[in-house]
Order: structure tokens, then sequence, then C-alpha cells
């Protein structure tokens, strides 16, 4: 069921499918990067995983608020065209990273180098 049809505001159908779309797809990049079992990966990915997250907060915030202000209605709009692509580029990044470039990112180093002063 649409959000939008519980709340009752005058969304268009197309903002309610881009959103429950990219619930969907935050849901499944979480569950890719969780499947992995690597913590560090799972590090690596969790800023991507959080601004999805707080991504998609906001859009159902706006929305809240157009159901209390219909001012809000268009950004809700224009909102849900800025997440869907915020939320395309993060899925992309996941969905094409193999685990075994953390190394090109530094990720793993500190932990197997001797740094003065932080190891002894």
């Amino acid at each position: 069921v649409c959000v939008t049809a519980l709340l009752k505001i005058p969304l268009s159908a197309d903002w309610c499918f881009i959103l429950a779309e990219l619930t969907k797809s935050y849901t499944a990049a979480v569950e890719k990067v969780t499947a992995v079992g690597n913590q560090a990966y799972l590090d690596f990915m969790a800023r991507r995983l959080v601004e999805m997250a707080g991504y998609l907060v906001m859009a159902y915030l706006v929305l809240l608020d157009a159901k209390t202000n219909e001012a809000f209605c268009d950004s809700a709009v224009v909102y849900s065209n800025l997440i869907a692509s915020e939320v395309a580029k993060h899925v992309e990044f996941i969905d094409s990273f193999n685990p075994e470039q953390l190394a090109a990112y530094g990720i793993g180093l500190l932990a197997t180098q001797n740094i003065k002063g932080c190891v002894s």
C-alpha cells in the first residue's frame, strides 16, 4: 500500500513508486554488504548506507510535512528526484565494488603495519 494513500495527501503515484523502489534498493544494498561478513568492508560501506538511509528518512519526513501542508507536495517531488540519483549512485558503487579492492583504498593497512606511535 502506498504511504501517500495511507496519509491521504495528493502526491502522484510516481512519487510513491519512486520512494518504495528506493527503499527496496536500500534494503538490498544493506543485505549485500552485510552478507559479505567482512567488518572492514562493512565499515567502508557504512557511510554510503547511512547516507542512503538519511535520504530516505528525509523523504518520509517531507511526506509527513506534505500531509499537514500541501505546500510541501512540490518539495516532496523535487526531493524524490534528488534522492533517486543519490541512492542510485551508492547502489552502483556497492554493486560494482569487490571487497578485495579494499587494499587499494588503504583499508586494512593500519591493522597490518607497525605505525610509529600507534602500535607498540
